[in-house]
């Protein structure tokens, strides 16, 4: 179980699970672990045991593996995952934090530029006990995407120090 009723969370020892219309790896490796989460219908909350029966399905978040890499290999995926041109975190960024006795109720910030929606952060709550299992994002505001008030928000709704 999650940290309310409508989450849950289930952690598998499998190799790389791939949906069919996906290639398989030629090697696949060793075994490593799929982290997911049930995804339940809003304002279903989650009962145990979970089967095959139960409302919902798992939703795969990661997968990770438990073997040595070389520090040379970690450059280079960072430079693919980070510093790269067409790398995905170069095009969007996200600031997220749990709220305290929420049961879960993240706050996040994320900012992507969209052509026509102006530079502005969307700033929204998803989870908790009051989200009663929806996705949905809540309490949205917009923050200028400008370095004083940018840093400014990001000081007292976050906690940053600059």
């Amino acid at each position: 179980m999650g940290l309310n009723d409508y989450e849950a969370f289930h952690l598998k020892h499998e190799y790389l699970p791939l949906s069919s219309s996906q290639t398989r790896p030629i090697d696949p490796g060793p075994k490593g672990w799929t982290f997911s989460r049930r995804i339940t219908p809003p304002g279903q909350p989650v009962s145990l045991p979970i089967d095959s029966s139960s409302p919902g399905y798992w939703s795969p978040l990661f997968h990770f593996q438990v073997i040595s890499i070389p520090l040379l290999d970690f450059r280079l995926y960072h430079h693919f995952s980070a510093s790269h041109e067409l790398a995905s975190f170069t095009a969007f960024w996200l600031v997220t934090k749990l709220i305290p006795d929420s049961g879960g109720a993240r706050r996040s910030m994320m900012y992507a530029e969209k052509e026509g929606e102006g530079r502005r952060a969307k700033v929204y709550t998803t989870g908790g006990h009051e989200a009663k299992g929806s996705l949905e994002g809540r309490d949205v505001e917009w923050v200028d995407m400008e370095t004083s008030v940018m840093k400014e928000y990001l000081k007292k709704e976050f906690g940053f120090g600059f």
